[in-house]
């Protein structure tokens, strides 16, 4: 089982809260803002509507892309990290 520091651990914890941090404006946007300032983007409420439909859409089967770029590029690692093989 391969050695985890203090000062790895730290960073990576950094990295994940930094790109979260990143991410949630995003989401805080289209799920609360645009909804009930639909004017302010320059659309309507049902077009608003109509694109976090889409959004959710691309996320659902988008997700498939994520789980197999994990499973070959981030599981490896994780399960290193956790002690399973």
């Amino acid at each position: 089982m391969p050695v985890t520091t203090t000062h790895s651990a730290d960073r990576a914890s950094l990295r994940a809260a930094l790109i979260l941090s990143l991410c949630l404006p995003g989401d805080v946007l289209l799920y609360l803002l645009m909804p009930m300032q639909p004017q302010a983007f320059g659309i309507t409420l049902a077009e608003s509507g109509i694109l976090l439909a889409a959004n959710r859409l691309v996320r659902i089967f988008g997700y498939r892309y994520v789980m197999k770029g994990y499973a070959r590029w981030m599981a490896p690692p994780a399960q290193a990290l956790c002690g399973e093989r």
